[in-house]
């Protein structure tokens, strides 16, 4: 297989590219209780009762409380319902 210039200047484009997003696609993000209520759009009261009774889950660091951005999304999957 013979490569033109333009061509092998797209696959070392795609390739760096790619290399550069890997850490940030692995990266492990935390939200605040406020990022979870802008995301679910609802109020702290609502977000506090999720995470006292309806477990989402949660890091306790100190006094602050962060949720794993990949747990948020299991936990609202493993919720999810098809309507009847």
């Amino acid at each position: 297989m013979i490569l033109n210039e333009a061509e092998l200047k797209r696959l070392i484009r795609d390739a760096v590219r790619e290399a550069l997003d890997a850490p940030e696609r692995d990266a492990v993000v935390y939200l605040t209780v406020q990022d979870v209520m802008k995301r679910l759009n609802i109020s702290r009261a609502f977000c506090d009762r999720l995470i006292r009774e309806e477990g989402l889950p949660i890091v306790r660091i100190g006094a602050s409380i962060r949720v794993r951005s990949s747990s948020l999304d299991q936990w609202m999957n493993n919720r999810e319902e098809v309507s009847k």
